[in-house]
């Protein structure tokens, strides 16, 4: 293996094993994140573009990702990564407001009117 990941990531690619390529350069690009490495990040779009170009299906979109993110990382202001740019925020799903069945105790959603633990009907208005 190369000493630098990246590299390492682009061997993989000339080897036809692109997944495993997105997922040491998604590796890679961390620390870089919290460093704010500019260079790194440039490097990380473009190594991920390349991968997209040449793959389709799962790892088409893994590589769309990577180079999404490092761009949104450049873009964000230094600092502020944490509040604006995290994985979650750009690819998951966002998290509904959640509370407490008052029968079972267990976390359900604000906007639900039985409790899908144990079948509690709330009367009471959600908040």
């Amino acid at each position: 293996m190369a000493d630098d990941p990246l590299q390492h990531a682009r061997a993989l690619a000339l080897a036809g094993r692109h997944g495993e390529a997105v997922r040491v350069a998604w590796r890679d690009i961390m620390p870089s994140v919290m460093l704010n490495d500019r260079d790194r990040l440039t490097e990380g779009i473009q190594f991920a573009q390349q991968v997209a170009e040449q793959t389709t299906g799962s790892v088409h979109e893994d590589a769309t990702r990577l180079a999404r993110y490092c761009d949104a990382c450049l873009d964000t202001p230094e600092g502020s990564f944490y509040e604006r740019w995290s994985l979650t925020s750009l690819f998951g799903r966002r998290r509904r407001k959640r509370r407490a069945c008052p029968d079972c105790a267990e976390d359900i959603a604000v906007e639900a009117r039985v409790c899908r633990y144990c079948g509690y009907r709330l009367t009471d208005a959600p908040g």
